[in-house]
């Protein structure tokens, strides 16, 4: 255990014996964790020299042969050891808060005033486990993770909402390279013993008061094996002012499949703790805005793939343009020659296969995109916004995940 990350789980659990049970747990579960991504591996289509696939068809033929051979040795092993670890991971996170608050030892000096102007970003990092990856056919999150944090670090922006952060110990890597941008921080929200995170995260320039998480009761499909909720925080801008800021992840899939069902619910279950945490807080009179962002899994635009038809955006009008509010101002590139209205989430069909990484590398691609990552504010206390999502050409030929960053910047005005 690294010195990051012995700063982190002293902050996760509520004992040292917690955290020590939790650790060698994990360890114990690494030896399953990599027979789930040989086994993931070996079904795969044969795609060479992409997908993190071997240069040719017969190198990646004897390439999944040998992993067969591994994983036949592998998983027995593997498979006992996991019983162990389950069982002290349990055990330490019986123990263990629900999110992580980090800040510097020295606190912020507070201006008097709160800034003229608030930048905050939403980011569906893809922070997924390694079999994850594999069977996605994307590079995995420890190629990718310092473009994420490269795209983060040049963007001046006072907050960040990220999505997916799945992966504790890139989590934590991530959190370490930002915290001298963002000190103050929350992070590993919604923790379990089987499955993953919330993957939910704020970064801020700006202290967190008042954390909180709350767990959505329901999910389908894939998205089972994710914690998601709400992740709730108070931004404290200035001595006498603050924002509300909320991030969260919804329910993928098809609009009239069971997803699309439970992702009405979570969103109406997210209205709900976003009205009572702003309505108890004794700083409701300071606020100067009002922030709900994320990856809504939802899209505005007409036209879009069935699995998010607009007709769902429609479906919660009232909340999307009635309490809250957004608007997007000003296009950009989306890949060479082409131009349009801001996507966020994208799928680049390769000769019928799916694949999200490089496009500027292949001859024969098609690119079709989806808004479904969105930030959301109360217009009744925010003004004078410029909101677009910039540098996407950039990140997207990055690479750094099958998202992009979704930026604005808030002119603000006082409550009265």
């Amino acid at each position: 255990m690294n010195v990051s990350s012995k700063i982190i789980y002293r902050y996760a659990f509520n004992n040292s014996y917690a955290a020590t049970s939790y650790f060698c747990g994990q360890q114990l579960l690494r030896p399953l964790n990599k027979s789930l991504e040989f086994g993931a591996l070996l079904p795969q289509t044969l795609s060479p020299g992409f997908k993190g696939q071997w240069s040719t068809s017969s190198r990646e033929v004897a390439h999944r042969v040998m992993t067969a051979v591994a994983l036949f040795f592998l998983l027995p092993p593997s498979l006992f050891l996991s019983a162990f670890g389950f069982g002290l991971s349990y055990l330490g996170n019986l123990s263990r808060r629900s999110v992580v608050v980090l800040a510097p030892k020295e606190a912020k000096s507070l201006e008097s005033a709160p800034p003229t102007s608030l930048r905050v970003t939403t980011f569906n990092v893809a922070y997924m486990p390694p079999f994850v990856t594999v069977i996605n056919g994307i590079r995995s999150t420890e190629e990718r993770r310092g473009d994420v944090e490269q795209s983060l670090q040049e963007n001046d922006d006072d907050i960040v909402a990220c999505q997916e952060m799945f992966e504790e110990g890139n989590t934590i890597a991530t959190s370490s390279v930002l915290r001298d941008k963002y000190p103050y921080q929350a992070i590993l929200a919604g923790p379990r013993t089987v499955g993953l995170n919330s993957g939910l995260a704020i970064f801020s320039k700006y202290p967190l008061e008042n954390v909180q998480f709350h767990r959505y009761k329901d999910a389908s499909g894939s998205d089972s094996f994710a914690n998601k909720g709400l992740l709730c925080a108070t931004v404290r801008l200035s001595k006498d002012r603050v924002a509300f800021v909320f991030n969260t992840h919804l329910n993928a899939g098809h609009v009239d499949s069971d997803g699309g069902a439970i992702r009405d619910l979570q969103l109406e279950e997210a209205k709900i703790w976003l009205k009572a945490y702003v309505d108890s807080s004794p700083y409701k009179s300071q606020s100067v805005g009002t922030l709900f962002m994320g990856d809504f899994n939802i899209a505005q635009d007409v036209g879009v793939e069935e699995r998010v038809a607009s007709h769902q955006w429609a479906k919660h009008e009232g909340f999307f343009r009635g309490e809250f509010n957004e608007g997007y101002e000003g296009d950009g590139p989306l890949a060479p020659g082409e131009t349009g209205s801001p996507g966020t989430f994208f799928h680049i069909d390769v000769k019928g296969e799916v694949t999200g990484w490089d496009p500027s590398k292949l001859k024969d691609w098609k690119i079709e995109r989806e808004c479904l990552d969105h930030i959301l504010f109360r217009t009744q206390e925010v003004a004078g916004r410029q909101y677009k999502s910039e540098g996407y050409q950039r990140d997207l030929m990055r690479g750094s995940s099958d998202h992009l960053a979704l930026r604005a910047r808030f002119s603000l005005q006082a409550a009265t």
